[in-house]
């Protein structure tokens, strides 16, 4: 398998080596390994990085729930010395899908998706000093891409930003066209 399949399985599913919304801190800890560093921005809200992937839960001791996933592309592009020892693609996640690379360009991932089937939808652009953004309905997956103006640190437009899954989010029909 390889980094396209990583972001074919996300957009499809919503899932992470088998994880997504729902699931509970510890099954983050047991699939990606106990290194992570953890934060919460308020009551109820626990946050857990592990390299370019941010897990964010809402609950209590207990009764945490996963409600929304980021995989941080762009970090992929920083230099290890940024954030020593810490691998932006979390060791797990390579051991399935092999190297990822320093840069990822959206058309790569939206034409693998589209040989498969898979619709990819353009939302209408709110400011052009915005990412432009792209949604896969099967897994709840919002590409978020590089446009002239916001590439940059080694980041061309149409590369990859971030991706996120969240809990409760919904298009409607009117914002967004068939890209792919």
């Amino acid at each position: 398998m390889s980094y396209p399949d990583f972001f074919a399985d996300l957009a499809t599913s919503g899932r992470i080596l088998g994880l997504g919304l729902g699931s509970r801190p510890e099954d983050w800890a047991a699939a990606l390994g106990g290194t992570f560093f953890e934060g919460s921005h308020y009551e109820g809200h626990l946050s857990r990085e592990f390299g370019m992937l941010e897990v964010n839960f809402e609950g209590g001791p207990g009764e945490w729930s996963c409600t929304f996933l980021n995989v941080r592309v762009e970090q992929l592009s920083w230099p290890p010395e940024r954030v020593p020892g810490v691998a932006m693609a979390p060791g797990a996640l390579r051991d399935v899908y092999g190297p990822f690379p320093q840069r990822i360009g959206f058309d790569e991932i939206a034409d693998r998706l589209a040989a498969d089937g898979v619709p990819v939808w353009k939302l209408n652009q709110i400011s052009a000093a915005e990412p432009d953004l792209f949604w896969v309905a099967d897994g709840g997956a919002m590409f978020h891409v590089l446009t002239p103006a916001t590439a940059g640190d080694g980041l061309r437009p149409g590369d990859i930003h971030s991706v996120s899954v969240m809990s409760g989010r919904a298009i409607r029909v009117i914002e967004h066209i068939r890209y792919r």
